[in-house]
Formats: structure tokens, sequence, C-alpha cells
């Protein structure tokens, strides 16, 4: 009899989760029955995955009725009570998500959960304590933010990106940790670079990411053509038209919100000679360990394409300059950007050669292996 496996993932962007869909076809492949349980999804994010998946939230039963009741009003009683309605509403959405969320778990009986952070950890622990769950780690929130109750010493496996996350991630008890980037497994092929033209920002354009930085950058350097692959937000958008226009009206700048899967995504960015990969750390929100030390999946995703990477100088990032496959930068500013890119074009193939043998070293399906053997023995 298969193996039954049910990743819960509590968030409205799963699409946009290359790990967790990475995990749930990797487990495919070796037979195990599995499936993904998470909401509905965000409309910016929502795409067809082609995957077994359930929207615990969708389906037809009094729960479901009752968290679009509370949810109707906490938007009124927010109107008069202000943090206290939105607060009583954190709760009840809380409990109400738990309930739907184990209620699929039950009906689907696991052999094993997979958990995507600390919310869906909470929830699988405390719906089915007799299942083992593992906890793959991809936000780290600020100590004040933690707010479930999860008990680290039933954790049987951790997948997350570094010794230095799970240290500060846990405290006394440090459960079985399997470090695999946010990458995607590395296909070879040959490099050809002479065709490649423009920059790229791939992945999704919130200001915390950067991309007010590339369209400065931009706008004084006409002799460059960016394209922005991913979410663009509709006040990215406004701004774009608003401080911008020229850049659009120029066709210096495009705007391709088309959604790849991993694969045709690395094709697609093997037609750029340049990507970037910033966290703007002067957003308060993003000047936190959780940015500082995450490295990001865009930047990996570059390197499967043989396209290097400029990125500003945080120790997630530092990966780029360790292998030789980038530029760090020490701050956003236009000029620094354009160095970087001078830099890098000095010496091109040595780059792109590079980008491919960190590819090669971080490779998802290669990295996640040993956990899947492990699970699967258990």
């Amino acid at each position: 009899m298969n193996k039954r496996v049910a990743i819960v993932f509590t968030d409205v962007w799963l699409a946009y989760s290359p790990t967790t869909l990475g995990i749930y076809d990797s487990l495919k492949k070796h037979g195990v029955a599995v499936v993904i349980l998470t909401v509905t999804q965000n409309a910016a994010y929502a795409r067809d995955l082609r995957r077994n998946v359930v929207m615990v939230d969708q389906e037809s039963n009094p729960l479901g009725r009752l968290h679009n009741l509370a949810y109707r009003i906490k938007r009124r009683a927010a109107r008069f009570a202000g943090r206290k309605a939105a607060w009583l509403y954190r709760s009840l959405g809380d409990y109400f998500q738990f309930l739907k969320f184990d209620r699929a778990l039950r009906r689907f009986a696991p052999d094993e959960i997979i958990a995507v952070d600390l919310r869906a950890l909470a929830i699988a622990q405390h719906s089915l304590p007799q299942v083992p769950v593992n906890l793959v780690s991809l936000e780290i929130p600020e100590p004040s933010e933690r707010e479930e109750q999860i008990a680290e010493q039933r954790i049987s496996r951790v997948i997350i990106q570094s010794q230095a996350r799970l240290q500060h991630l846990f405290n006394d008890v440090k459960p079985k940790a399997f470090l695999v980037q946010n990458a995607p497994t590395f296909r070879e092929f040959p490099l050809e670079t002479s065709k490649r033209r423009g920059v790229v920002f791939c992945g999704s354009a919130y200001e915390g990411f950067g991309i007010f930085s590339c369209l400065k950058f931009l706008s004084v350097n006409p002799e460059y053509h960016l394209t922005v692959k991913g979410v663009v937000p509709l006040q990215i958008q406004q701004y774009l038209k608003v401080i911008f226009p020229e850049l659009l009206s120029e066709e210096r700048l495009t705007i391709d919100t088309n959604y790849l899967e991993m694969d045709a995504l690395v094709e697609f960015l093997k037609a750029f000679r340049i990507g970037f990969a910033f966290y703007d750390t002067r957003f308060d929100f993003y000047d936190r360990f959780n940015y500082h030390t995450a490295s990001a999946g865009k930047m990996f995703t570059y390197f499967a394409s043989g396209v290097p990477v400029i990125c500003n100088n945080l120790p997630g990032l530092r990966v780029a300059e360790e292998f030789g496959a980038g530029v760090l930068i020490e701050d956003l500013d236009a000029g620094s950007i354009l160095r970087a890119i001078q830099k890098i074009e000095a010496n091109y193939d040595y780059y792109a050669q590079n980008c491919l043998k960190a590819a090669a070293h971080f490779s998802f399906e290669e990295s996640l292996q040993p956990f899947i053997d492990e699970l699967l023995v258990s």
C-alpha cells in the first residue's frame, strides 16, 4: 500500500511556492499518494496547478459558512471597534481555519504530514497528534509575532535553508534538519550567451523586493531594457503610470505577468543577460532576520538559467559571490547597480559558467532526496 502524505499550506500563494510544489512532485514520482490542503487562492496568484489540491474553505459544509459569517462580522465591526474587532476576527478566523483543515486531514487520513511554516505545523500537530509531522520552514517570524502553539519535540524532520535559520527558529530542541534551497532542479544545457539581451526582475514586484530601485536605475540609464516577470501589484502599476510613464511609452520596460511553472520559467530567463535579486531593508518589514538570511528563490532560478545575478549584500544572498555567479552591492542606488552590471559584463562568461556550477550544487531534487528516502522508510 502506498504511503499517504498530506501537505498543509495555509497561505494564498501556492502557485508561487516552488518548494511546496517541488516536494509534491518528488513524492508523486516515488509513488506516494499525496494531496495539498490549502485555502482559496488570492486572485493575483490563483493558477491551474494540475495537482491534487483541495481548498478546504471551498467545500460545502457549515464550517465554511461560519467562516464567511465571521468575516462579514469583522468587516462591519471594524468600523466601530478597530483593533479589538480585528483581534476578535483573527481569533475566530484561526479557529475556523483549524476546523476546516482538521476535517480535511481526518478525511484523507495521512501516514505523514508535511506542514509549510508554523501555522500549518500548529494545525497539523493539534489535528492528528498521532501522525508524524514534518516542517518546511520558508518564512521565519519575529519572536514577538509567534502566536502558534507548537511542540518542538514532536517535529519529525525539518526542511530549512541554513543552520543559522534552524538555530534561530528553535530553542532547546533541534529537530533533524535537511538543508534544501528554494531552487529549481538543474537540467544541464549548452551555454550560449551571445544572443542574450536586457536585464530582468523575476518574482513578485513588491517594494521590499527592490522594484523601486530597479525602476529608478532604468529611468537614468536609457540604454537598458528591463523585463519584470511575475506578479505586479496594482499599487506598483499605478506608481509606474504616475512616476515613470516614459518607461512604458518608450518601451524600455516590459511587464509580463503570465504564469510559468519552474522548468518553463528557467527556459524563459535564458534570454536575459543579468537578473536582479534584492531585499530592500530600508522598508522596516524587510529589515529583519527572515529576509537578511533568506536565499531568494529567484537567485537560484537565475543560476539554473545561467544568468548572472546582482544582489544586495545580505547573508542569505552572499552565495552569489561565493560561487562567482554574481555581484553584491552595498546599496540599491542606480550607480551601484550600473557598476555591478559593468563588472559582470567585463567577464560575462566567467559569471555565467559559475551560475551553472551553483545551480548543480543546489539542485532541488538532489537536495531533497535524503529527506524523501527517510520519509519513505519511516
